[in-house]
């Protein structure tokens, strides 16, 4: 019995754990470069330096745009169970973040890292 445990153990240590980092839910999220980025639809509602966090109003995206080079790069298929898009931004003007919310006082918080373009860790957020 110890055997098999120790080696379902060092199986999980190898493999990971579904725990650690976000889940396979979070690969659905699709990161796509926009040439000429319209914003027709969306909300601006962060600002750090030349780059702008905008959602889109129906909550089904986020756009950020840098415009010191005129890139952009929008955000979508965050998964539906989640809420829509009620926020985005840059938490300690570092990590960026897009807040998810299915009502009021409650959500989820992605954190994105937009060099790599992929979700480095969600967070459930809700005021009390």
């Amino acid at each position: 019995m110890k055997r098999h445990l120790l080696a379902a153990v060092a199986l999980a240590g190898v493999v990971g754990c579904p725990t650690n980092g976000p889940g396979e839910i979070w690969r659905q999220v699709v990161f796509a470069e926009v040439k000429s980025p319209d914003t027709t639809g969306f909300l601006r509602h962060w600002t750090r330096g030349s780059e702008s966090a905008w959602y889109a109003r129906d909550g089904s995206a986020v756009l950020v745009m840098d415009s010191s080079d005129g890139s952009a790069v929008r955000i979508s298929g965050f998964p539906a169970r989640h809420g829509r898009v009620a926020a985005t931004g840059w938490e300690n003007e570092e990590e960026f973040f897009v807040h998810l919310s299915p009502g009021a006082d409650s959500g989820t918080m992605v954190y994105i890292d937009l060099e790599t373009r992929k979700v480095t860790r969600v967070v459930p957020w809700g005021a009390w």
